[in-house]
């Protein structure tokens, strides 16, 4: 569990320009202060006071205490939608989120901040450099005893800056340390799409 929470957090530090960790530096704070929070641009100023409590719930929830064990699928769809909130006082109508959850098991046992990562991917990499914005499509289904989950994100006309892959890599790391090889990590283009796959298999506690 110490090292699956050591992947958690280097993904957030990767979020950072800096390589800062907000635990670290003291950015996450119960009132919402930080110069993190402060530093991010794009948000209304009537909204960053709610967009403020917004963040700081996603990341304590993130950076919760390594004995925690597994979450839920229930609580990381969550986590999700109070990511989504703060982007959409971000971006506005420029992002449109359309959901195909189908019959997913909500008490699906899933590690902290698996999925997450790859949803600020979507945003960051496929909805921000288009000027028009874009769709994120998040679809699962069940597989079997598992559960098959997409994410989809339009690829803009010209690539951008390269990201640091911190998302897509401990990704990768945390699943294959939590489900061995009966997991299936894909991310690739698909026609004007960038789309990332997992199936992962109901693991044993």
């Amino acid at each position: 569990m110490e090292a699956d929470q050591a992947i958690v957090t280097e993904t957030i530090a990767g979020q950072y320009d800096d390589g800062r960790n907000p635990a670290d530096t003291g950015d996450v704070t119960q009132d919402g202060g930080g110069a993190w929070i402060e530093s991010c641009q794009g948000i209304p100023p009537g909204c960053r006071r709610g967009w403020r409590r917004v963040a700081c719930r996603l990341f304590r929830a993130a950076l919760g205490s390594p004995d925690r064990g597994d979450g839920t699928l229930g609580e990381e769809l969550a986590l999700i939608e109070r990511y989504l909130a703060i982007e959409q006082l971000r971006l506005g109508p420029r992002l449109r989120i359309r959901r195909e959850l189908h019959d997913l098991p909500a008490d699906f046992p899933l590690p902290r901040l698996l999925l997450q990562p790859l949803v600020e991917n979507a945003v960051r990499h496929g909805i921000q450099p288009l000027r028009e914005g874009g769709e994120v499509v998040l679809r699962g289904a069940r597989d079997g005893d598992g559960i098959r989950i997409e994410i989809s994100n339009p690829l803009p006309p010209t690539p951008g800056a390269a990201g640091n892959g911190h998302g897509l890599r401990s990704v990768r790391q945390r699943v294959a340390f939590r489900y061995g090889p009966r997991a299936v990590v894909e991310a690739a283009p698909q026609g004007d799409h960038y789309v990332v796959m997992l199936r992962l298999p109901r693991a044993s506690p």
